[in-house]
């Protein structure tokens, strides 16, 4: 067994599912309280994370501790962390990553995220992440918002990590009492329909599905078909990015091209949907070619199939 099967074997050991006992506050953003309410009642039936989120999960805390130590070696102190806490009234419970101490003396708490240079970038306010595309993004700011109510503070702050270069930024958070009461209500309808062993209705928004560990009993026919629901982050960030540079015709020719030959060439025919933003459609079609001098063409022409990939921002 060489290295590479030992780490995969290894990852796929650490695998685990468990039945939660409430709620949790780093998944209580999640915009669809169905999926809230399987993770209380259908927990067996989650899919298990494959070994690329495995390691993503792994990242995510080895970026965590070097921001505490990065902070440490600053002079700044950063304490409680891990902290748990709970909201009984919610049935929620949770692990703040630390709080900083001020030169007030007064305890500041702080969540790490680590971003990809792209989010990085583009997230400077609160207001950024609220209005993200990304579910996880908007899902972090309710993260907060509930550790908030719970500590009882009125301000909190986000600490993120580019995880390519290691640039480090701050973006305060206050608390926000009309969009945590959002997250508030979510989480009592939730509770309601677990004591009653009951589900709320399917969210409309058919793009959050995507990002929903539940969606193989949730939505078995829409899953399987006919459209390919692609869990790809660093895709996503792609085809944003080739969104963006529409108007420069060379930035934007080779990211469609990288896009194009790297993720679509080979796919198989179909519509692929990418975080619920992008549909890419795949379709083979016949060309003819010959690989000899043209005066000779003729004889040994042959067909190929050619993959054309047709991508769309949806509205």
């Amino acid at each position: 067994m060489n290295a590479l099967e030992k780490i995969h074997n290894y990852l796929l050991s650490e695998r685990r599912s468990w039945a939660p006992a409430a709620n949790y506050a780093y998944n209580a953003g999640f915009p669809c309280a169905r999926n809230l309410v399987y993770h209380r009642l259908n927990w067996q039936e989650k899919a298990l994370p494959s070994t690329e989120k495995l390691l993503i999960f792994r990242e995510g805390d080895l970026h965590e501790k070097s921001v505490i130590q990065l902070l440490t070696d600053a002079g700044v102190e950063i304490v409680e962390t891990q902290r748990p806490f709970e909201i009984k009234q919610i049935q929620l419970r949770g692990k703040i990553d630390g709080q900083i101490r001020g030169d007030d003396d007064k305890l500041i708490p702080c969540e790490i995220k680590s971003l990809n240079p792209f989010d990085f970038e583009k997230i400077n306010s609160l207001e950024d992440m609220k209005n993200s595309t990304k579910v996880w993004i908007r899902g972090y700011v309710s993260q907060m918002m509930i550790y908030l109510l719970g500590m009882e503070k009125e301000a909190g702050l986000f600490i993120l990590k580019n995880k390519v270069n290691g640039e480090i930024k701050f973006v305060p958070c206050a608390l926000d009492y009309e969009y945590a009461e959002k997250d508030w209500k979510k989480l009592e309808l939730v509770n309601e329909h677990v004591a009653a062993g009951t589900y709320p209705d399917r969210i409309q928004d058919r793009s959050v599905c995507k990002w929903c560990d539940f969606r193989h009993i949730c939505l078995p026919d829409e899953v399987s078909a006919g459209i390919n629901i692609t869990e790809d982050p660093e895709l996503l960030d792609l085809l944003e990015r080739r969104e963006a540079v529409s108007a420069s015709a060379s930035e934007y020719e080779k990211l469609d091209k990288q896009i194009k030959d790297h993720y679509f060439n080979g796919k198989s025919e179909g519509d692929y949907l990418v975080g619920g933003k992008y549909q890419v459609k795949v379709s083979l079609k016949p060309r003819k070619t010959a690989n000899v001098p043209d005066e000779i063409k003729k004889q040994y022409e042959e067909t190929k199939m050619i993959t054309y990939v047709n991508i769309t921002a949806l509205k």
